[in-house]
């Protein structure tokens, strides 16, 4: 049977746009990362309704977040045209993509975390090398 099993009000400040299950083992199977209109990237465990952590650097709306395979980062990336990756232990950008001219849609990870492929309305695609 389907059913909604958790509803957290006011997660963000302003909509909502996108979400990320951290990846692979058992005890990140509840680790969810979103991104708002309110330009913020947020981390939590929904099971308990935990806000982790509230990541500020974007200067527009967040538009999409990826967790990379090995669940030490996550990618963001705005209306602000750029891409971002963050840390998630230290809750630190630790680099910002801007090649992009126009507002970013979405940026995912590859199979193995070495690489983000990110897509614009500036009509690019764009490969990331990313260090593992």
């Amino acid at each position: 049977m389907y059913s909604i099993i958790f509803k957290q009000e006011q997660a963000h400040d302003d909509s909502i746009w996108c979400c990320a299950w951290k990846k692979g083992q058992r005890d990140n199977i509840n680790h969810i990362v979103t991104g708002g209109v309110d330009d913020m990237v947020k981390s939590g465990k929904w099971q308990h309704a935990n806000l982790i952590g509230t990541l500020s650097g974007h200067g527009s709306w967040v538009l999409s977040v990826d967790c990379s395979p090995d669940n030490a980062h996550f990618v963001s990336c705005s209306s602000d045209k750029t891409v971002k990756v963050w840390e998630i232990a230290s809750k630190e950008c630790i680099h910002t993509f801007n090649e992009h001219l126009d507002q970013v849609w979405c940026a995912k990870y590859n199979h193995n975390g070495s690489k983000v492929v990110s897509v614009s309305d500036d009509r690019t695609i764009n490969i990331y090398d990313c260090p593992t």
